[in-house]
């Protein structure tokens, strides 16, 4: 039996990649997809998700966005690349293809709430992005807590640097927890069964050219 899941995700390269490997996953049934205003500007991030979901005729989960600011924004200079995503060539073949969803799609808190809500099965939440949205949601609707079997999350350095490089900190940061901490640290709180994939795992797992072309080879 598939486990149902809803991805929180701010929006850039990884972040898309992993959405739609989890769509793709046949041991994974994704409810929605939920945009942080993170590593993104939310709503270039929201609108090249719903063109890849057309563009590889993806189907079922909702794709949602919250365009909430962070306490602590990624650098411009990343936040701008959801633009080129957004506006990739490859999606001109889908100009004449009905978009997976309107332009405009509903908040993350409201879509996810409707998910947990009604879910018969608890789900499982996969985020790769700041927690501000989950942490939110979840303090402010204490009674979703037991539709939560787990919070998978791509965040912090334990052993290894971080990846803040800003002028004011020691560089120990990683930048989904930096950006919004006590997001974080409410999500702790809420004692629900967590995972924690920090920058010691994940940079043992670059997404290299060599990846992909396997990627491309098994799909």
């Amino acid at each position: 039996m598939s486990k149902p899941v809803l991805h929180d995700h701010d929006g850039h390269v990884d972040d898309i990649l992993s959405a739609v490997l989890l769509w793709l996953a046949p041991e994974v049934d994704l409810q929605a997809v939920g945009i942080t205003n993170g590593d993104c500007f939310a709503d270039q991030a929201y609108s090249a998700m719903v063109k890849i979901a057309t563009y590889l005729d993806l189907e079922g989960a909702e794709i949602a966005v919250c365009e909430d600011p962070v306490p602590q924004p990624f650098p411009d200079n990343w936040r701008k690349e959801s633009f080129i995503i957004n506006e990739l060539p490859l999606f001109g073949e889908i100009e004449l293809r009905k978009l997976y969803q309107p332009s405009r799609g509903r908040r993350t808190d409201a879509v996810f709430y409707d998910c947990l809500n009604n879910t018969r099965t608890p789900m499982t939440i996969v985020t790769t992005g700041p927690l501000t949205n989950i942490a939110a949601l979840l303090k402010q609707n204490p009674e979703l807590k037991s539709k939560v079997e787990e919070i998978v999350i791509m965040g912090g350095a334990f052993n290894v640097p971080g990846n803040v490089q800003e002028e004011s900190h020691d560089g120990t940061a990683e930048w989904n927890i930096y950006a919004d901490p006590e997001a974080f640290k409410t999500t702790l709180d809420l004692k629900i069964p967590l995972k924690l994939i920090p920058l010691d795992v994940t940079n043992q797992l670059p997404v290299t050219k060599d990846f992909l072309t396997l990627l491309e080879a098994n799909s």
